[in-house]
């Protein structure tokens, strides 16, 4: 079975994290062990997001883990995803510490990616902290503004108009409070 069938299967995705110029993996995905289908990062148990350094690292601690979300579906996954090191996806937090907006759909559908999914374990975690940088009307209307181009196709103008002097010191202190809540293995 292709590693994207695998992924759909078990609603679990590789990620390649991309962190201070270097890559990590990690896994993100449902919890399909209760009815809310809660959209979850690989977290310890003092909710810090658990990055590994080669997918097989990761396969080998979701194996050995005795407390993750949805434990079933993650050990299998991890079992059927075993020798394969293609990512579902990649999100790159280093955009957010030095945030930079060309008009390309690449770069913007990268940022609209790590931004959502981050928003994901800000849930997760409950982490007030970054709740409040996303629910600040900066983010929000800065994901809004790249959907457009990133997710709906519009065509992008040569130059964004985007407020950089309110929307890049959030995305800062965005990645100040992530780099807390990360465990590298």
């Amino acid at each position: 079975m292709h590693h994207q069938d695998i992924s759909e299967k078990y609603r679990k995705f590789l990620l390649e994290v991309r962190l201070s110029g270097k890559v990590y993996y990690t896994v993100h995905g449902a919890d399909t062990s209760d009815a809310s289908y809660d959209d979850k990062w690989l977290t310890d148990t003092d909710d810090n997001i658990l990055l590994f350094s080669s997918p097989d690292d990761l396969y080998a601690e979701i194996l050995r883990m005795d407390e993750t979300f949805d434990k079933t579906q993650m050990q299998t996954w991890a079992v059927a995803r075993l020798g394969s090191n293609e990512p579902y996806a990649m999100v790159d937090l280093d955009l957010l510490e030095k945030p930079g907006l060309h008009p390309d759909t690449d770069l913007l559908a990268t940022i609209y990616l790590t931004l959502q999914l981050l928003k994901d374990y800000a849930i997760q975690a409950d982490d007030q902290q970054l709740l409040m940088l996303f629910e600040g009307n900066v983010i929000e209307r800065f994901i809004d503004f790249i959907a457009d181009y990133a997710v709906w196709g519009k065509k992008i103008p040569e130059k964004l108009t985007i407020d950089t002097k309110t929307l890049f010191p959030v995305l800062k202190a965005l990645y100040a409070r992530l780099l807390e809540k990360i465990k590298i293995s």
